[in-house]
């Protein structure tokens, strides 16, 4: 199987032979996106905070799982077919540590009528229809199927705060943590990072699902100013060196 580390509308994808490593991209790549379009450079006060709180909860987690093996078999009755999905360099240092495929589509077979902006499984679908309509991919929800097995099935979960906590072990005990996953200097930016992002969610108490905001989290008159953005108190608050590596969440 592939885990599909990426969206799914780009031109190249990354995938993962290890659904750890796939998970890993889902669960971080949220985070920082939840930090940059939330909180950096917003103004926050405690009814966004609770909001801010129940939004980050609510979040959908996605991974896509491709049969990969089926999708040999599909290449092979098809040799034109223009999903290409390129096996593990194992010389590339960054794709071996990631157990990386990658998949793109061959412009130069594509139907007149395919978009640029279409995802790579709709391209195939259509592809296939156009050239076989006895023999096509049949969609039901978030799954693609071909010869009665699933071809393409597209994974939804949330997760609650001790589901966070479970999850960070599996993946740090699974190697699936981002100096193992990025192999070079990019693996000690990422962990800085994301410790950064980690620490904002944590300091404003979005991070959590079951509890409410702590009495004695923060000093009445120190939430008044990090809510006001006085850097002072909010660097007080955020210390990046009590995250070891591949942890993103405290255990509890």
């Amino acid at each position: 199987m592939g885990w599909q580390m990426a969206f799914l509308s780009t031109s190249y994808l990354d995938w993962s032979y290890s659904v750890y490593v796939a998970l890993y991209f889902a669960f971080t790549s949220y985070i920082k996106q939840f930090v940059d379009e939330n909180i950096l450079d917003q103004h926050i006060d405690l009814c966004k905070m609770h909001c801010l709180r129940d939004d980050f909860n609510k979040h959908k987690y996605c991974i896509y799982r491709l049969n990969k093996t089926l999708y040999d078999e599909l290449k092979n009755q098809y040799p034109k077919l223009q999903l290409i999905v390129s096996d593990t360099d194992h010389k590339n240092e960054r794709m071996e540590s990631q157990q990386g495929l990658l998949s793109s589509i061959d412009s130069t077979k594509v139907n007149d009528n395919a978009k640029i902006q279409n995802s790579q499984i709709k391209i195939l679908a259509d592809w296939l229809q156009s050239n076989n309509p006895d023999d096509f991919l049949k969609q039901s929800g978030d799954k693609y199927s071909w010869n009665n097995e699933t071809l393409l099935e597209k994974i939804t979960f949330k997760l609650s705060q001790r589901d966070r906590n479970d999850l960070q072990k599996y993946l740090k005990e699974n190697g699936a943590i981002s100096t193992k996953l990025f192999p070079d200097f990019e693996g000690v930016k990422k962990n800085i990072e994301f410790s950064k992002d980690y620490n904002i969610l944590r300091d404003w108490e979005i991070a959590y699902q079951e509890a409410p905001l702590h009495s004695d989290f923060t000093a009445p008159e120190d939430l008044s100013k990090m809510v006001n953005g006085n850097q002072n108190v909010i660097n007080s608050r955020l210390n990046t060196d009590n995250l070891g590596e591949g942890e993103f969440f405290p255990f509890q």
